[in-house]
């Protein structure tokens, strides 16, 4: 079984102050959200979520959030660094609804 991956327009970029109401309409089962390890990383420091070097404080994240790569050109998120725009097989975490195969 292959997976893909289909980027979606749900929220638009440049109306920042939709961002809040866009994100609250998705579908709670059937949306994934997909972070880089970076971009998670980045995203928990901007909430004021410190994430230790041994990553401890964030250990129960497998708990809720998929793993794995996407293979081919995948489109960088906006905010995306270089490093991890420029390597399209970085490993990518699908947060937001559990596996309910798990």
């Amino acid at each position: 079984m292959s997976a893909s991956f289909t980027p979606s327009d749900v929220v638009d970029m440049s109306k920042e102050r939709d961002w809040a109401s866009s994100l609250g309409m998705m579908d709670w089962d059937t949306t994934r959200i997909v972070f880089t390890k970076r971009t998670l990383i980045e995203f928990l420091r901007y909430t004021g979520t410190t994430v230790d070097t041994n990553f401890q404080n964030i250990s129960k994240l497998p708990r809720y959030a998929t793993f794995g790569k996407i293979s081919g050109d995948v489109p960088s998120a906006p905010a995306a660094t270089s490093a991890a725009a420029a390597d399209p097989g970085t490993n990518s975490l699908s947060c937001l609804a559990p596996d309910p195969a798990a």
